[in-house]
């Protein structure tokens, strides 16, 4: 299915109906491989660790866990993935990125008004 050109993405999303239609969506793109589905960040993190994928699709509010914990692993354990979050979206008066992950990871931050 994948070749070695293929963009390696690691969806992490606790809502099973968005999590089938993202999956869906990302089969479709040619030399995308979604090399996986979580729901947990500690699920998230250990995936990460073992398959290191290219693109981290990450839900930031999740039920066990949450995407900035990952985000924090992830610059804890100087894992091999450098992430770059090019847009955030957050809900109407939540901080959209915690400081120290946007100075360290964000180069474009929009925050919903909604």
């Amino acid at each position: 299915m994948s070749s070695n050109a293929s963009l390696r993405v690691l969806l992490v999303e606790d809502s099973s109906l968005l999590a089938a239609r993202l999956s869906e969506l990302i089969r479709r793109l040619p030399d995308v491989d979604l090399i996986d589905t979580v729901q947990t960040e500690s699920d998230a993190v250990a995936r990460i660790g073992n398959a290191v994928p290219d693109v981290l699709i990450l839900d930031l509010h999740l039920r066990s866990g949450s995407g900035f914990g990952v985000l924090r692993s992830l610059a804890v354990e100087k894992a091999l993935l450098r992430p770059k979050i090019r847009e955030a979206s957050g809900k109407k008066g939540a901080a959209c990125v915690p400081t120290t992950i946007r100075d360290q990871y964000v180069s474009h931050l929009r925050c919903s008004e909604s």
